[in-house]
């Protein structure tokens, strides 16, 4: 039995939402989870839509579709 522990944070807020930081960009929330041993992350601020312009202009898709950070690498 493959005992993989992964960690999650699915509520990451970004530099749109009020009342947090300006470097809360999608490559610093990279660098710092990667740094935290955070290994899955989501963001609800996605509704914003520079936000959303910049997760589809920053992300790209692997097989299973699964946003990535580009130039990232799965672990």
């Amino acid at each position: 039995m493959n005992n993989m522990r992964q960690i999650a944070d699915f509520h990451i807020h970004s530099k749109y939402s009020h009342a947090c930081s300006g470097a809360l960009t999608l490559e610093n929330i990279d660098k710092t989870c990667r740094i935290k041993g955070v290994d899955i992350i989501a963001t609800g601020d996605f509704t914003y839509p520079q936000w959303f312009s910049d997760i589809k202009n920053e992300l790209e898709e692997i097989s299973p579709p699964t946003p990535l950070a580009k130039g990232g690498g799965a672990g």
